[in-house]
């Protein structure tokens, strides 16, 4: 347990949930020590990234990972790396389709389970672009009448009461 409580503390987490169902959850962390080629005040990492099989191939994954971007670059975060396994083709599109590119890192997985391959997003400025965030809150709220479901960020006092509670 309190290797998620570090967890949640450490990075910023993001969900999509339908009623009191959790149906999608992405982090972005803070870089850490062998990543030298970024920097904290301004790079984080994307992980964690998940969508419940019933809201996959919906356009869900796309707006919780922009959602996510977005909160971080309100405090001045331009850069968003993520490591992906190179099978793994509907993560590959979904970042595509959100603007990541190819760094040109990639490193083995244990086990030959195949390769990682590093992508990145990076911003010009910490100004976010105002038809961008209201395209995006449009689709959100979109998804909140076609689907019942919300995003928001966790850490709020009733989110850390109820982590203190388990």
């Amino acid at each position: 347990m309190e290797y998620w409580q570090e967890e949640i503390r450490s990075s910023t987490w993001v969900v999509v949930q339908g009623g009191n169902k959790i149906l999608g959850i992405a982090a972005a962390k803070p870089p850490g020590g062998m990543d030298n080629y970024a920097h904290p005040e301004e790079a984080c990492f994307i992980e964690s990234v998940w969508i419940a099989p019933s809201m996959r191939r919906s356009g869900v994954g796309e707006r919780l990972v922009t959602y996510l971007i977005e909160e971080r670059r309100k405090v001045g975060i331009q850069r968003f790396y993520l490591w992906v396994i190179d099978h793994n083709i509907p993560a590959i599109d979904l970042y595509d389709r959100t603007g990541f590119k190819r760094t040109g890192r990639s490193g083995p997985l244990p086990a030959r389970q195949g390769r990682e391959i590093q992508y990145l997003l990076a911003f010009d400025s910490d100004v976010i672009d105002d038809y961008e965030l209201e395209r995006n809150v449009h689709a959100r709220e979109l998804d909140r009448k076609r689907f019942g479901i919300t995003y928001r960020l966790l850490g709020s006092a009733a989110d850390q009461g109820s982590l203190a509670r388990s």
